[in-house]
């Protein structure tokens, strides 16, 4: 992702979600990483 997607992302979709969780972006740090392997499961199936 480019910057200016990434500051459109972080600017339109995640800082609502932050204040709609009463929580602020102020002290945030935006990192940038790059992922080789990402694994989801589903939250309401247990450990």
């Amino acid at each position: 992702m480019t910057t200016a997607p990434q500051e459109r992302f972080f600017g339109e979709r995640l800082a609502p979600a932050y204040r709609e969780a009463g929580l602020s972006l102020d002290t945030a740090k935006q990192s940038t990483f790059e992922v080789h392997t990402l694994v989801t499961r589903q939250l309401d199936q247990g450990a």
